[in-house]
């Protein structure tokens, strides 16, 4: 309490009492005497110190690290387990959509990128991030990922987000729509890792943008341009994704496909165990997943919902409603989501405009018909035919459907293609973790370049002005010095005067500090 007053803090403790009734008052009251010291303060003043007795502690990002080891019992000592825990600094963080709760395909593709990283024998934690206040599990999504995927602490401040830092060496974003502007009051670089220090491993998988062209503004192209030079790997999920990294960002990014394609058909029915408590009629199923149904012909809702054993999978709000009212949504809106991977296995065919519906078709070998109610987003699918060779199987009107509805699709091709690319989609995460195994010691480097050149800065702005310059957003340093170098020099250069900081020369270190950088 010596924030509140110097006289309270004896370094021996001091207690705070809080009264919540006259009774108690009056109980205190009496028991003054017994106190060496008893002042009043005002609730905010005792909060000041005792942030813990209003809110919950922060869990340790590695907790989960430490019970999965203790359940497992593979440890020497309790004491040596915790230790381990603790100071782990090698981790690998994952942040996309993952915590989601009205969203299947946002959990599915971050569980099957943490369930391949795993399988490369490493422990990946998602990253969440969120106020606890507006959590609203709609879709009972929770209890799946409670028993299926792995998240660090939450992390409810930017502070806590920065603390990472200390726990992980490589930071992985995607999948999903992860680059899209959603126009959200969050933090609209937060997926480009803006919390992330430049010496860390900073990497994107099968990131998207949702649309085939940038809709930035200049402001925040110029913002992201300098965040994603950080980056020391880029993959997207769209063609058109390598097109905007190129001619946006200067940046040559790799296709590759969504991480759902990791999982193969089994591997997902394994996940859906508790689906298949569900009874199935003996006739043959078809399944309707459209999230946008608002959005299309009434004559084309009506003609799916008549036909026979049509099994409805989402049965809710228009998506973009349950998105714009989500803290005024009560109930779930769709099956549970071990019934909605086994759906797929059990039906002949698929009616959705969901990317990841599509995809589960794909993954499940079963005909789809697909409908553009999610608009310009609608790239996404035609995307990933295109990658595959699937021929276009989207309807525009009941003619197409009956038409498609008789139009087989070549499995055996399109499973060769899938297979080609997820080498390439494999072969790029191989290459995220080797460069997660062997750090680049130049970033290292640079980074405490940074801080140097951060000082001279700061010094010279103190002389001409008596105050500091702005501090610069964390990450941004390299990528908007050395694109128009003050020193004179490309990028090769800066990494030149990291290596001569790396021999720690005192004249080495004299000559980059004394380099113009006003």
């Amino acid at each position: 309490m010596g924030c509140c007053d110097k006289d309270l803090d004896d370094n021996k403790g001091t207690s705070v009492i809080l009264i919540n009734s006259q009774k108690a008052s009056e109980i205190l009251g009496q028991l003054k005497q017994e106190f060496i010291k008893l002042k009043k303060i005002s609730l905010n003043e005792a909060k000041l110190d005792n942030n813990w007795a209003f809110s919950n502690a922060p869990m340790h990002p590695h907790r989960p690290y430490f019970m999965k080891q203790y359940a497992s019992g593979n440890y020497t000592s309790i004491s040596k387990l915790i230790n381990e825990s603790l100071s782990k600094q090698d981790g690998i963080a994952l942040l996309n959509f993952g915590d989601s709760k009205i969203n299947y395909g946002c959990v599915l593709t971050a569980l099957a990128l943490q369930q391949k990283i795993r399988n490369c024998g490493y422990e990946p934690l998602n990253i969440r991030f969120y106020d606890n206040k507006s959590l609203n599990d709609i879709n009972n999504l929770e209890d799946f990922q409670k028993e299926h995927m792995e998240f660090c602490a939450p992390c409810t401040t930017k502070n806590a987000l920065a603390n990472l830092n200390k726990h992980f060496q490589t930071f992985i974003v995607g999948s999903d729509t992860i680059w899209h502007d959603f126009k959200q009051p969050f933090d609209f670089n937060f997926y480009k890792f803006n919390f992330v220090n430049f010496s860390k491993n900073i990497c994107a998988f099968a990131a998207s943008f949702l649309l085939n062209k940038l809709e930035y503004t200049q402001a925040k192209k110029q913002e992201a341009k300098r965040l994603l030079k950080r980056f020391s790997h880029i993959s997207v999920r769209e063609k058109s994704g390598v097109k905007i990294c190129k001619e946006n960002f200067d940046i040559i990014a790799t296709q590759v496909l969504d991480p759902v394609f990791f999982l193969n058909a089994q591997e997902w029915l394994n996940y859906a165990e508790n689906g298949k408590q569900k009874e199935y009629s003996q006739d043959s199923c078809k399944i309707k997943y459209i999230i946008n149904w608002g959005n299309l012909h009434e004559s084309i809702n009506d003609y799916i919902n008549n036909i026979k054993n049509i099994k409805q999978l989402y049965f809710g709000e228009t998506y973009a409603y349950v998105i714009a009212n989500y803290a005024k949504i009560v109930g779930a809106f769709g099956v549970p989501i071990e019934e909605w991977i086994y759906s797929f296995s059990k039906c002949d065919m698929v009616y959705t405009d969901s990317f990841h519906g599509m995809c589960f078709s794909i993954i499940f070998n079963k005909p789809f018909i697909l409908f553009g109610s999610s608009g310009k987003a609608f790239t996404r699918h035609e995307s990933l035919m295109s990658l595959l060779g699937i021929p276009d199987r989207k309807a525009n009107s009941i003619d197409d459907i009956k038409r498609l509805e008789n139009e087989p699709i070549d499995w055996n091709s399109v499973n060769q293609k899938l297979q080609e690319h997820l080498r390439t989609a494999e072969e790029f995460l191989e290459k995220i973790l080797y460069s997660h195994e062997h750090p680049d010691p130049v970033r290292g480097y640079m980074e405490s370049l940074e801080i140097l050149v951060e000082q001279k800065l700061n010094n010279e702005a103190l002389k001409k002005s008596g105050n500091p310059p702005p501090a610069r957003k964390n990450g941004t340093f390299w990528a908007s010095m050395f694109s128009k170098n003050p020193c004179g020099m490309d990028t090769n250069g800066s990494i030149f005067l990291a290596y001569l900081l790396s021999k720690k020369s005192k004249k080495n270190t004299k000559l980059i500090t004394n380099c113009s950088v006003s």
